[in-house]
């Protein structure tokens, strides 16, 4: 009798491991994803909007950079990119640039980030990622249209100039 309870316990001590352990065994076990060839990239863009009747034009580089290979319990391994702009002005995050920060109001254009750039999401990912000429807000939870960011907050894209993203290859 003391047998078959032991064997019950390490039995379902098995399978509780297994459940609380077996996705992170799995994340760490999958196939490492192809890395890119080529890992840095500047990429000039020049912005134009009007905001409350004045034209205001943001000239920069993205920096973009391949960091690695991470792995995380939800996602497994993926690869981790970072981005920054070259003047050093904060961008929130790295593919954004402010419009419009007053009290709760918080208004960001999305430039493209550098898995955009160095040309991951055009082969993984096609139209994802890529820059777009609507804004969102943290405040409101979600991406605001033209109208709105015109009729709310006076704010209007003028133009968006951004590089191309590169064409790499990964292995």
């Amino acid at each position: 009798m003391l047998l078959i309870i032991g064997i019950v316990i390490i039995s379902l001590a098995s399978v509780i491991s297994l459940l609380i352990f077996g996705p992170w065994i799995a994340s760490f076990v999958q196939p490492t994803p192809p890395q890119p060839v080529i890992r840095y990239g500047e990429f000039p863009f020049k912005l134009e909007y009007e905001i409350n009747g004045q034209v205001v034009v943001v000239e920069d580089t993205i920096i973009c950079k391949y960091k690695g290979i991470d792995v995380t319990f939800g996602e497994g391994k993926f690869l981790k990119w970072e981005g920054y702009l070259a003047s050093g002005k904060e961008s929130a995050p790295h593919d954004e640039v402010s419009l419009l920060i007053d009290g709760a109001n918080q208004i960001y254009f999305r430039l493209g980030g550098p898995a955009w750039y160095l040309g991951y999401m055009s082969v993984y990912y096609p139209g994802y990622g890529s820059p777009s000429f609507h804004a969102w807000s943290p405040s409101s939870f979600g991406i605001i249209s033209t109208d709105d960011l015109w009729n709310k907050y006076n704010i209007r894209i003028i133009s968006f100039e951004p590089s191309p993203p590169i064409e790499n290859t990964f292995k």
